[in-house]
Protein backbone atom coordinates (compact mmCIF):
# COMPACT_ATOMS: atom_id res chain seq x y z
CA UNK A 1 0.00 0.00 0.00
CA UNK A 2 2.98 2.50 0.56
CA UNK A 3 4.21 2.07 -2.77
CA UNK A 4 0.88 2.83 -4.36
CA UNK A 5 0.49 6.18 -1.79
CA UNK A 6 4.15 7.01 -2.55
CA UNK A 7 3.69 6.84 -6.47
CA UNK A 8 0.68 8.97 -6.22
CA UNK A 9 2.28 10.96 -4.62
CA UNK A 10 5.02 11.77 -6.35
CA UNK A 11 3.37 10.86 -10.11
CA UNK A 12 2.69 13.74 -12.55
CA UNK A 13 -0.74 13.11 -11.60
CA UNK A 14 -0.52 13.59 -8.04
CA UNK A 15 -2.72 16.81 -7.69
CA UNK A 16 -5.55 15.14 -8.84
CA UNK A 17 -4.51 11.29 -7.67
CA UNK A 18 -6.81 9.90 -3.98
CA UNK A 19 -7.44 6.83 -2.20
CA UNK A 20 -10.78 5.43 -1.34
CA UNK A 21 -10.50 2.49 0.67
CA UNK A 22 -12.36 -0.66 -0.97
CA UNK A 23 -14.99 -2.29 1.58
CA UNK A 24 -12.70 -1.23 4.99
CA UNK A 25 -15.20 -4.14 6.37
CA UNK A 26 -15.87 -7.03 3.96
CA UNK A 27 -14.51 -10.42 5.09
CA UNK A 28 -11.48 -11.21 4.06
CA UNK A 29 -10.17 -7.75 3.65
CA UNK A 30 -10.75 -5.75 6.84
CA UNK A 31 -8.37 -2.82 6.94
CA UNK A 32 -6.68 -3.15 10.36
CA UNK A 33 -5.13 -0.67 12.72
CA UNK A 34 -1.75 -0.46 10.57
CA UNK A 35 -3.40 0.01 7.62
CA UNK A 36 -5.01 2.96 8.93
CA UNK A 37 -1.51 4.12 10.30
CA UNK A 38 -0.09 4.07 7.58
CA UNK A 39 -3.26 5.67 5.42
CA UNK A 40 -3.52 8.73 7.73
CA UNK A 41 0.55 9.70 7.98
CA UNK A 42 0.47 13.18 6.82
CA UNK A 43 2.73 12.38 4.03
CA UNK A 44 -0.70 11.21 1.89
CA UNK A 45 -2.91 13.74 3.64
CA UNK A 46 -3.92 15.03 -0.25
CA UNK A 47 -4.07 11.32 -1.31
CA UNK A 48 -6.07 9.04 1.41
CA UNK A 49 -9.90 10.37 1.51
CA UNK A 50 -11.57 8.17 2.71
CA UNK A 51 -13.95 4.90 2.50
CA UNK A 52 -15.98 3.31 0.07
CA UNK A 53 -17.90 1.66 2.79
CA UNK A 54 -21.08 1.01 0.93
CA UNK A 55 -19.98 -2.15 -1.09
CA UNK A 56 -22.18 -5.08 -2.67
CA UNK A 57 -25.91 -5.20 -1.90
CA UNK A 58 -26.18 -9.20 -1.52
CA UNK A 59 -29.92 -10.34 -0.07
CA UNK A 60 -29.47 -13.95 -0.95
CA UNK A 61 -27.12 -15.83 -1.33
CA UNK A 62 -25.66 -19.53 -1.72
CA UNK A 63 -22.84 -22.19 -2.95
CA UNK A 64 -23.68 -24.51 -5.55
CA UNK A 65 -22.23 -26.89 -7.48
CA UNK A 66 -23.80 -26.23 -10.67
CA UNK A 67 -21.60 -25.58 -13.57
CA UNK A 68 -21.28 -22.27 -15.53
CA UNK A 69 -20.48 -24.74 -18.99
CA UNK A 70 -24.27 -25.48 -18.60
CA UNK A 71 -26.24 -24.08 -21.95
CA UNK A 72 -28.86 -22.35 -19.61
CA UNK A 73 -29.04 -21.58 -16.02
CA UNK A 74 -32.03 -19.57 -14.07
CA UNK A 75 -29.64 -18.03 -11.11
CA UNK A 76 -33.29 -16.61 -9.56
CA UNK A 77 -34.91 -20.30 -9.74
CA UNK A 78 -32.01 -21.17 -7.41
CA UNK A 79 -32.05 -17.95 -4.81
CA UNK A 80 -34.73 -18.75 -2.49
CA UNK A 81 -36.18 -17.28 0.98
CA UNK A 82 -34.02 -20.22 2.57
CA UNK A 83 -30.87 -18.00 1.16
CA UNK A 84 -31.85 -14.79 2.49
CA UNK A 85 -28.98 -13.72 4.46
CA UNK A 86 -30.46 -13.06 8.10
CA UNK A 87 -28.70 -9.73 8.40
CA UNK A 88 -27.37 -7.47 5.08
CA UNK A 89 -26.51 -4.65 6.37
CA UNK A 90 -23.81 -5.87 8.86
CA UNK A 91 -20.91 -4.85 6.46
CA UNK A 92 -22.43 -1.68 6.17
CA UNK A 93 -22.64 -1.18 9.56
CA UNK A 94 -19.94 -2.01 11.14
CA UNK A 95 -18.25 0.28 8.19
CA UNK A 96 -19.85 2.90 8.81
CA UNK A 97 -19.46 3.09 12.88
CA UNK A 98 -16.41 1.19 13.47
CA UNK A 99 -14.12 2.03 10.42
CA UNK A 100 -15.47 5.34 9.87
CA UNK A 101 -16.73 7.26 12.86
CA UNK A 102 -14.83 5.98 15.76
CA UNK A 103 -12.05 5.14 13.57
CA UNK A 104 -11.78 8.37 11.50
CA UNK A 105 -14.28 11.44 12.01
CA UNK A 106 -14.27 11.58 15.96
CA UNK A 107 -10.24 10.87 16.30
CA UNK A 108 -9.95 14.06 13.42
CA UNK A 109 -12.59 16.04 15.48
CA UNK A 110 -9.94 15.61 18.61
CA UNK A 111 -6.75 16.49 16.77
CA UNK A 112 -8.54 19.57 15.34
CA UNK A 113 -9.25 20.46 18.71
CA UNK A 114 -5.98 20.17 19.52
CA UNK A 115 -3.95 21.60 16.63
CA UNK A 116 -6.49 23.53 14.80
CA UNK A 117 -5.83 21.70 11.55
CA UNK A 118 -8.86 19.72 10.21
CA UNK A 119 -8.08 16.89 8.28
CA UNK A 120 -11.57 15.30 6.69
CA UNK A 121 -12.33 11.70 5.73
CA UNK A 122 -15.61 10.91 3.38
CA UNK A 123 -17.33 7.82 2.16
CA UNK A 124 -18.73 7.06 -1.15
CA UNK A 125 -20.59 3.70 -2.85
CA UNK A 126 -19.81 1.80 -5.40
CA UNK A 127 -21.13 -1.55 -7.05
CA UNK A 128 -17.81 -3.62 -7.06
CA UNK A 129 -20.05 -5.18 -9.90
CA UNK A 130 -16.75 -7.67 -11.25
CA UNK A 131 -19.11 -8.13 -14.48
CA UNK A 132 -21.99 -9.24 -12.16
CA UNK A 133 -24.80 -7.21 -13.94
CA UNK A 134 -27.85 -9.03 -12.59
CA UNK A 135 -26.66 -11.19 -10.32
CA UNK A 136 -23.14 -13.10 -8.98
CA UNK A 137 -21.69 -16.30 -10.28
CA UNK A 138 -18.41 -16.84 -9.39
CA UNK A 139 -16.26 -19.98 -9.14
CA UNK A 140 -13.98 -21.17 -6.19
CA UNK A 141 -10.82 -21.89 -7.71
CA UNK A 142 -9.85 -24.51 -5.31
CA UNK A 143 -13.53 -26.24 -4.93
CA UNK A 144 -15.89 -27.39 -7.26
CA UNK A 145 -18.27 -25.13 -6.36
CA UNK A 146 -19.57 -21.60 -7.40
CA UNK A 147 -20.90 -18.53 -5.26
CA UNK A 148 -24.11 -17.57 -6.11
CA UNK A 149 -25.04 -13.91 -4.90
CA UNK A 150 -28.06 -11.32 -5.99
CA UNK A 151 -25.40 -8.65 -6.30
CA UNK A 152 -25.67 -6.32 -9.12
CA UNK A 153 -24.21 -3.47 -11.30
CA UNK A 154 -25.61 -0.30 -10.11
CA UNK A 155 -27.67 -1.27 -7.19
CA UNK A 156 -25.16 0.42 -4.94
CA UNK A 157 -24.30 4.39 -6.03
CA UNK A 158 -22.70 7.87 -5.34
CA UNK A 159 -24.62 11.07 -5.81
CA UNK A 160 -22.02 13.89 -6.53
CA UNK A 161 -22.96 17.30 -6.23
CA UNK A 162 -21.81 18.78 -9.58
CA UNK A 163 -22.61 22.57 -9.49
CA UNK A 164 -21.86 24.37 -13.21
CA UNK A 165 -18.15 24.90 -14.19
CA UNK A 166 -17.96 26.87 -17.67
CA UNK A 167 -22.26 26.37 -18.41
CA UNK A 168 -21.62 22.59 -18.09
CA UNK A 169 -22.47 20.16 -14.76
CA UNK A 170 -21.11 17.07 -15.98
CA UNK A 171 -16.94 17.32 -16.71
CA UNK A 172 -14.35 15.35 -15.45
CA UNK A 173 -13.14 17.95 -13.35
CA UNK A 174 -16.30 18.34 -11.70
CA UNK A 175 -16.01 14.58 -10.48
CA UNK A 176 -12.79 14.83 -9.35
CA UNK A 177 -13.53 17.61 -7.26
CA UNK A 178 -17.01 16.28 -5.75
CA UNK A 179 -14.74 13.02 -4.92
CA UNK A 180 -11.99 14.87 -3.46
CA UNK A 181 -13.90 17.55 -1.14
CA UNK A 182 -16.73 15.08 -0.09
CA UNK A 183 -19.43 16.53 -1.90
CA UNK A 184 -21.68 13.75 -2.47
CA UNK A 185 -23.72 10.77 -0.36
CA UNK A 186 -23.86 7.00 -0.87
CA UNK A 187 -27.39 5.11 -1.58
CA UNK A 188 -28.56 1.57 -2.73
CA UNK A 189 -32.36 3.74 -3.04
CA UNK A 190 -33.66 6.71 -1.48
CA UNK A 191 -31.85 9.87 -1.23
CA UNK A 192 -32.17 12.35 1.66
CA UNK A 193 -29.57 15.77 2.07
CA UNK A 194 -29.04 18.69 4.04
CA UNK A 195 -27.53 21.80 3.79
CA UNK A 196 -26.65 24.86 6.58
CA UNK A 197 -26.51 28.19 6.55
CA UNK A 198 -25.29 30.43 9.49
CA UNK A 199 -28.83 32.68 10.26
CA UNK A 200 -27.43 35.88 9.17
CA UNK A 201 -25.31 34.77 6.36
CA UNK A 202 -25.44 34.59 2.64
CA UNK A 203 -23.54 31.38 1.74
CA UNK A 204 -25.18 27.76 2.28
CA UNK A 205 -23.11 25.10 3.02
CA UNK A 206 -23.17 21.50 1.77
CA UNK A 207 -21.71 18.08 1.92
CA UNK A 208 -18.43 18.19 2.55
CA UNK A 209 -18.00 22.19 3.61
CA UNK A 210 -17.07 23.49 6.75
CA UNK A 211 -19.57 26.58 7.88
CA UNK A 212 -17.79 29.34 10.05
CA UNK A 213 -20.01 30.22 12.80
CA UNK A 214 -19.80 32.18 16.10
CA UNK A 215 -20.40 30.50 19.24
CA UNK A 216 -24.09 31.29 20.53
CA UNK A 217 -25.02 32.01 16.51
CA UNK A 218 -27.83 30.92 15.33
CA UNK A 219 -27.88 28.02 12.37
CA UNK A 220 -30.49 27.00 10.15
CA UNK A 221 -30.99 23.84 8.24
CA UNK A 222 -32.71 22.80 5.40
CA UNK A 223 -33.11 18.99 4.73
CA UNK A 224 -34.76 17.03 1.78
CA UNK A 225 -35.60 13.62 0.83
CA UNK A 226 -37.05 11.69 -2.19
CA UNK A 227 -37.88 8.14 -2.94
CA UNK A 228 -40.33 6.31 -5.90
CA UNK A 229 -41.89 3.71 -5.71
CA UNK A 230 -38.95 0.68 -6.22
CA UNK A 231 -37.76 1.58 -3.01
CA UNK A 232 -40.63 2.67 -1.28
CA UNK A 233 -41.85 5.61 1.35
CA UNK A 234 -38.86 6.83 3.66
CA UNK A 235 -39.48 5.35 7.01
CA UNK A 236 -36.31 6.83 8.98
CA UNK A 237 -34.43 9.67 8.73
CA UNK A 238 -31.65 10.30 11.19
CA UNK A 239 -29.34 12.96 12.33
CA UNK A 240 -26.02 12.77 13.54
CA UNK A 241 -23.86 15.07 15.66
CA UNK A 242 -19.92 14.48 15.99
CA UNK A 243 -17.98 16.13 18.97
CA UNK A 244 -15.08 15.30 20.38
CA UNK A 245 -16.49 13.24 23.20
CA UNK A 246 -18.25 11.01 20.30
CA UNK A 247 -21.46 10.77 17.87
CA UNK A 248 -25.22 11.44 19.21
CA UNK A 249 -28.68 11.07 16.99
CA UNK A 250 -30.31 14.74 17.67
CA UNK A 251 -33.34 13.62 15.21
CA UNK A 252 -35.58 14.26 18.37
CA UNK A 253 -34.66 18.28 18.02
CA UNK A 254 -35.92 18.28 14.27
CA UNK A 255 -39.32 19.20 13.87
CA UNK A 256 -40.88 16.97 11.49
CA UNK A 257 -44.67 16.64 9.70
CA UNK A 258 -47.04 14.41 11.99
CA UNK A 259 -46.79 11.64 9.95
CA UNK A 260 -43.17 10.87 10.73
CA UNK A 261 -45.36 8.83 13.25
CA UNK A 262 -45.97 6.04 10.25
CA UNK A 263 -43.58 7.37 7.27
CA UNK A 264 -42.32 10.56 5.24
CA UNK A 265 -43.53 9.36 2.71
CA UNK A 266 -42.30 9.82 -0.74
CA UNK A 267 -40.69 13.05 -0.34
CA UNK A 268 -40.55 16.28 1.59
CA UNK A 269 -38.35 19.20 2.98
CA UNK A 270 -38.24 21.02 5.57
CA UNK A 271 -36.46 23.53 7.53
CA UNK A 272 -35.17 23.53 11.18
CA UNK A 273 -33.15 26.40 13.30
CA UNK A 274 -31.30 25.99 16.11
CA UNK A 275 -31.09 29.39 17.91
CA UNK A 276 -27.95 29.45 19.85
CA UNK A 277 -25.44 26.43 18.52
CA UNK A 278 -22.75 25.61 20.63
CA UNK A 279 -21.34 22.66 20.14
CA UNK A 280 -17.73 23.24 18.41
CA UNK A 281 -15.51 21.48 16.19
CA UNK A 282 -18.22 19.32 15.16
CA UNK A 283 -20.06 17.54 12.53
CA UNK A 284 -23.60 16.45 11.21
CA UNK A 285 -24.22 13.75 9.01
CA UNK A 286 -27.27 12.21 7.75
CA UNK A 287 -28.86 8.88 7.46
CA UNK A 288 -32.03 7.54 6.14
CA UNK A 289 -33.92 4.10 5.65
CA UNK A 290 -36.91 2.78 3.82
CA UNK A 291 -38.51 -0.69 3.58
CA UNK A 292 -37.73 -1.30 7.47
CA UNK A 293 -38.65 -4.84 8.51
CA UNK A 294 -41.66 -4.67 11.39
CA UNK A 295 -39.14 -8.32 12.63
CA UNK A 296 -35.67 -7.05 12.61
CA UNK A 297 -35.76 -3.43 12.46
CA UNK A 298 -33.33 -3.50 9.43
CA UNK A 299 -34.23 -1.30 6.26
CA UNK A 300 -33.77 -3.08 2.69
CA UNK A 301 -32.55 0.56 1.19
CA UNK A 302 -30.00 2.84 2.96
CA UNK A 303 -28.75 6.20 2.32
CA UNK A 304 -26.23 7.61 4.05
CA UNK A 305 -24.41 11.38 3.41
CA UNK A 306 -20.70 12.97 4.04
CA UNK A 307 -20.79 15.29 7.13
CA UNK A 308 -20.52 19.01 6.77
CA UNK A 309 -18.62 20.07 9.45
CA UNK A 310 -18.70 23.13 11.96
CA UNK A 311 -16.00 25.35 13.36
CA UNK A 312 -15.61 28.73 15.15
CA UNK A 313 -15.59 31.37 12.70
Amino acid sequence: MKTVFERIRKGAEADRGFVYAAHPASSGYVWEEEAYRLACDSRYDKIFLGLQLYNEKILYTQTTQSSMDQDFLDPFAMLGEADRQARWSKELDEGVRKHWVNGLLIPSLRKWKEKGTLRKFFILGGSDAHMDFNYAFRPHMAFLIHYLNDNAFGKVRTLAYLPKSNGRVLTEENLYRAFRNGNALATDGPVALFSLRPKNGAMTYRLGDTVPLQPGEALELTLDWKSTPEFGPVHKISLYLGTIKGEEDITNQIRFPRRRKTAFEFEGSIEQSFSKWEAMPCYLRLEAASGIDPKTGEALFRCVTNPIWIAAG
